[in-house]
């Protein structure tokens, strides 16, 4: 039977291929390990790291908590343009002096 080795350490050699964007094939010699037992790492690490991004569907308060946030942020914004056009305006109007 082959080398049992802990969940840590088999994720930390899924993290050098899959975060830090090195070969599998490579890492597989380096560490001394078959390149199937690698890859079976790294599926196993892709598949429990998209568990959980997945991202949950927002109820409905977020919903409007997130829509009120907006849209005091494009006041805001419509405020600051509305600023700047009358500065606009303005220098405009003592260019002409």
């Amino acid at each position: 039977m082959g080398k049992h080795h802990s969940r840590e350490f088999r994720e930390s050699i899924a993290k050098l291929i899959v975060d830090g964007h090195r070969a599998a094939h490579d890492v597989a010699l380096e560490k001394g390990l078959p390149d199937s037992t690698i890859s079976r790492w790294v599926a196993a690490y892709r598949a429990a790291r998209h568990t959980t991004d997945v991202k949950r569907t927002p109820n409905r308060e977020e919903l409007e908590k997130a829509k009120a946030a907006y849209i005091k942020e494009m006041k805001q914004i419509d405020r600051e343009n509305e600023l700047l056009k009358r500065t606009m305006q303005f220098l405009r109007g003592q260019d002409e002096s």
